[in-house]
């Protein structure tokens, strides 16, 4: 069974996700780091490259499911899933903002990432938390 807590890191970045994509557009343009072209659409691609990342994590340390290929699939249908919902409720429900196809794809292809990456980037992490 897998620890309540991990499920918990994963509702807590999903939360992060609303909150940041909730966000009236002159806030958001306080927040800015950079200024690079697609800035938007990159910011997208590493949070749902994280949300990615927890959900594999959660799904591998599920005796039933292990890294196969429904945990791929699961993971990017529930990230592909939450991208569409969080454009819907931007498109209603939150000011100034506004439902965009791009932010879908830019969603879409971090969890893509995300998934493909996890096994190379858990056994880094698990790396260096060894050797602390």
């Amino acid at each position: 069974m897998v620890k309540k807590s991990y499920w918990l890191l994963v509702t807590v970045w999903a939360a992060i996700i609303l909150v940041l994509c909730g966000m009236p557009p002159q806030d958001v343009d306080k927040v800015k780091f950079f200024d690079l072209p697609y800035m938007d659409k990159i910011v997208h691609f590493a949070l749902y490259f994280v949300l990615a990342m927890l959900v594999m994590a959660v799904l591998t340390l599920n005796s039933h499911l292990k890294t196969s290929r429904w945990t791929y699939i699961i993971t990017i249908t529930i990230c592909l899933l939450y991208g569409w919902l969080i454009e819907v409720l931007q498109r209603a429900f939150f000011a100034g903002r506004s439902f965009e196809w791009l932010d879908v794809v830019a969603d879409t292809a971090g969890a893509v990432v995300g998934v493909l990456l996890y096994k190379k980037v858990s056994r880094w992490v698990k790396g260096r938390f060894k050797t602390l």
